[in-house]
């Protein structure tokens, strides 16, 4: 887990964890802390003082799914972001918080209390990372205060073979 400072790690205190005792159980993210902003995705806007299970957006945890795995989990002062591969082998980044300075990236509203899908394609076009042959994944996260960064792999198939080079995005307040 990282966070921005350190008054905002103890906004997020989130962990995996298997519930339960038994090898088939799910995992599950879970959070405590300060939430005035909705940054521990557990539905609503109070401050927890024990662990509690975060929610994710149309009521589907991705982290179910035995296939896909956790990248990387950072914070913000008032949101944070989730990145993780998903059961298509394609990485994903979740946002919860807030989005007052778009901290939290393009087409989520001004803020949101559980764990949300960030729109990739909206990034990547708003970005202008939209070319023909080219993929743009993005392999990592981090936050400031009030800002994002994503860095994002380019993979571009070429007449000469296979070139790789990073791009970082970052969205929110200066």
């Amino acid at each position: 887990i990282k966070s921005a400072s350190a008054h905002s790690a103890y906004h997020l205190a989130c962990s995996l964890e298997i519930n339960g005792r038994l090898p088939d159980a799910m995992p599950r993210l879970l959070a405590t802390g300060s939430n005035g902003h909705g940054q521990l995705g557990i539905a609503h806007r109070d401050d927890v003082s024990r662990f509690t299970s975060c929610l994710f957006s149309d009521g589907r945890n991705p982290l179910e799914d035995s296939t896909v795995r956790v990248l990387s989990l950072v914070s913000g002062g008032n949101h944070s972001l989730l990145l993780l591969t998903s059961s298509r082998g394609r990485n994903e980044i979740w946002v919860t918080g807030s989005n007052r300075h778009s901290e939290l990236g393009p087409g989520i509203g001004p803020s949101v209390n559980v764990w949300t899908p960030l729109d990739l394609a909206a990034v990547r076009g708003a970005a202008g990372l939209v070319e023909e042959g080219t993929i743009y994944e993005p392999v990592a996260i981090g936050c400031t205060w009030s800002s994002t960064f994503i860095a994002f792999s380019r993979s571009l198939i070429s007449d000469s073979g296979l070139r790789i080079s990073d791009v970082i995005v970052s969205f929110g307040s200066n």
